[in-house]
């Protein structure tokens, strides 16, 4: 097994983050069109500058939420 630095840990580590980020966001995103339609532009910027955290909150709310507002009410 090939020696890995704290460098390019700290880089695959940080790239595992920002694929699992990028995951949820696509797949909030598709959830939420299917549910309510094409998304506004605020919707996409709120997606685009969330957290895991918040992405995870609206993914759950997406479930039941009767609008999109309160989908993004939840996080």
């Amino acid at each position: 097994m090939p020696y890995i630095s704290s460098f390019e840990r700290k880089g695959r580590e940080e790239g595992l983050r920002e694929g699992r980020l990028k995951g949820k966001q696509e797949m909030l995103r598709d959830l939420l069109r299917r549910r309510f339609g094409e998304l506004p532009p605020s919707a996409e910027k709120r997606l685009a500058n969330a957290s895991l955290d918040e992405l995870t909150a609206w993914s759950i709310a997406v479930l039941e939420a009767k609008t999109l507002e309160r989908v993004f009410a939840s996080g």
